[in-house]
């Protein structure tokens, strides 16, 4: 049994009934399906789901940046 703290990171949505084993580093931007069982880290700006958790999409942004000139 791991005796580190869970960690969690800004803009996190956690399902009803999930299940953060100690130890876990949720990243920035993860959405984590309902009734799931977290044993592992989950990257930044994913979608994880399951029992036992696992990644099922990871969300990358393009950025536009425009000047006026």
């Amino acid at each position: 049994i791991k005796d580190e703290p869970i960690t969690i990171g800004n803009d996190v949505w956690i399902g009803a009934n999930v299940v953060i084993c100690m130890g876990v580093t949720i990243g920035d931007g993860v959405t984590i399906g309902s009734g799931a069982v977290v044993t592992k880290d989950i990257p930044e700006y994913s979608v994880a789901a399951g029992v036992p958790a696992k990644v099922i999409k990871t969300i990358s942004f393009i950025i536009e940046i425009s000047f006026a000139l």
